[in-house]
C-alpha cells in the first residue's frame, strides 16, 4: 500500500521535473497556490 509520504515524494518530484512553479500548477488546476503548497 502506498503511504501519504510516498505520494508527497512523487508529487514533489513531478513538480520539479515539470519545470513549473507551484503558482503555474495551481492556475492550471483552477486552485490557489497555498492549496498546492499544502500537499508538499
Amino acid at each position: 500500500m502506498i503511504t501519504l509520504g510516498q505520494i508527497r515524494e512523487r508529487l514533489v518530484e513531478a513538480i520539479k521535473n515539470s519545470g513549473m512553479t507551484q503558482t503555474e500548477i495551481a492556475e492550471k488546476l483552477g486552485i490557489r497556490q497555498p492549496t498546492v503548497g499544502q500537499y508538499l
